[in-house]
């Protein structure tokens, strides 16, 4: 959990982890991660009786304590079919190697945080403590976000300058303020969620505090984009209350989407910068830029629709399509979706989106029962406890539907961007997906039993690891 975090925090600090310099060693850490993953499969025994430091009645001493490796949870294994379809691309497809091979690595960081989140990270309290962190680095981003707009407008992390398109916005810990709204979406709703769910007054005024500070980031990105996929999300949100007919849903929906436009109309009037935002989309007829772009990704799909044009193609492959106006040199399709498509093809499309749809209705439609049961005697509980007691309440559906909803923001804002090509934003996104599947799709119960010749092939999996570093 520790490694995981810093990797995290290194990470998401360092631009999002976009710089050359700093992905060698997001790369190195998320390798590192994987060893430690494999080399406890292949030391632990099944069952036996191991070393293990506990914290009980304020006194730290070591204990040995019966605690059986569990067996691997079913959906890791979903998200390797697209793995080994992606590294095929690479080798045989795409016309750029360096570009593919860049690609891959960044969907395989991202599966592989995923994989040993839902795998190994099942502890209530490593949960807790890894989501409390979380929250505390989109604040930490957050706060970078305001120096940047009402101090220094210019300033960017590692000693660099915003580029001018971009000064104004914040971007927080960033290059690119629409990276900063994709953070905000993943935790500021969780953090209303928990707010709601908390007993007493002081830890609501804390986490209703931390929603208005992400707010407030999320008005100075200006990014159109995520305040689209916050508004869709919220409204959307009440269509999820199974204990309420559709009617009360439908009605409770658009109640929810027209206070939202009113704030949305509040803004546009009392903030200038938010005023000339949306009046851009009003001059400019929508977009621009972007239906150029997607026009090409998916231009580009038509003619290779089975297996793509190959991993990271689309900035080769829009050349043909580029209109002989527009001079931009799009690297993206600014359309992860549509990305995906064009670079990966109806195969690659289906292993990955494919696949996270059935993941996601898997966890939609048959939760956990026993998950959140009790929670909110806990959270009466721990009042007045400390900031990881008040994250008890992240066993309460209230919540888990909160870190879904914010799922689906992001999701929305990403026809409109790229955020699983930002380092930072996919292993966080892979981290909170896997301690969301496993709150409400628990791993099969029990020890798992491995061969001698598994522990072997896992041994064998970490020296691959360490001769590639």
């Amino acid at each position: 959990m520790v490694l995981l975090m810093g990797n995290l925090v290194w990470t998401t600090l360092c631009m999002g982890g976009v710089r050359p310099e700093t992905m060698v060693v997001t790369s190195a850490l998320t390798g590192l991660l994987l060893a430690v993953h494999l080399v406890q499969r292949a030391c632990r025994s099944n069952g036996g009786n191991e070393p293990r430091f506990r914290l009980q009645a304020n006194v730290a001493h070591w204990e040995r304590r019966r605690r059986p490796m569990g067996h691997f949870h079913p959906v890791g294994w979903w998200m390797l079919p697209f793995l080994v379809y992606a590294l095929a691309n690479v080798i045989w497809l795409t016309p750029v190697k360096w570009l593919g091979w860049n690609d891959w690595f960044g969907w395989a960081q991202m599966i592989v945080v995923f994989w040993v989140v839902v795998n190994d990270l099942r502890s209530t309290v490593v949960v807790r403590t890894l989501f409390g962190g979380l929250l505390v680095l989109g604040l930490v981003a957050v706060a970078m976000g305001v120096y940047q707009r009402f101090v220094r407008p210019d300033w960017l992390m590692m000693g660099r300058i915003q580029v001018e398109q971009f000064v104004g916005r914040s971007s927080g810990s960033f290059g690119i303020p629409n990276s900063l709204g994709a953070l905000i979406l993943l935790l500021l709703v969780p953090g209303v969620g928990l707010g709601f769910r908390q007993r007493t007054l002081f830890p609501r005024l804390v986490f209703g505090t931390y929603a208005l500070f992400l707010l407030l980031g999320l008005v100075l990105t200006l990014s159109r984009g995520a305040w689209l996929g916050l508004a869709l999300a919220l409204a959307a949100w009440p269509l999820f209350a199974n204990k309420r007919s559709w009617l009360w849903r439908v009605g409770f929906a658009g109640m929810v989407l027209i206070g939202v436009i009113g704030v949305g109309a509040l803004m546009y009037f009392a903030l200038p910068d938010v005023r000339q935002r949306l009046d851009k989309v009003v001059v400019d007829s929508g977009e621009r830029t972007r239906p150029i772009l997607w026009r090409g990704a998916w231009q580009i799909f038509r003619e290779h629709p089975v297996t793509g044009s190959g991993a990271g193609s689309y900035t080769i492959f829009f050349e043909r399509h580029r209109p002989e106006t527009f001079l931009d040199d799009p690297q993206l399709a600014h359309n992860e979706y549509l990305n995906t498509l064009s670079d990966y093809g109806a195969v690659g499309f289906i292993l990955f989106f494919g696949v996270g749809g059935i993941v996601i209705g898997r966890c939609l439609w048959r939760s956990n029962p026993q998950a959140g049961r009790g929670a909110e005697s806990e959270v009466g509980e721990s009042a007045g406890a400390t900031a990881r007691g008040w994250l008890v309440a992240l066993d309460d559906p209230l919540v888990r539907q909160a870190v879904g909803i914010g799922f689906l923001a992001f999701g929305v804002q990403m026809i409109f961007d790229f955020h699983f090509k930002i380092p930072a934003l996919a292993m966080i996104f892979a981290t909170m997906a896997g301690l969301q599947v496993n709150r409400t799709w628990p791993a099969p119960s029990g020890a798992a039993s491995y061969s001698r010749v598994t522990r072997f092939v896992f041994g064998f999996a970490v020296l691959l690891l360490m001769w590639a570093s």
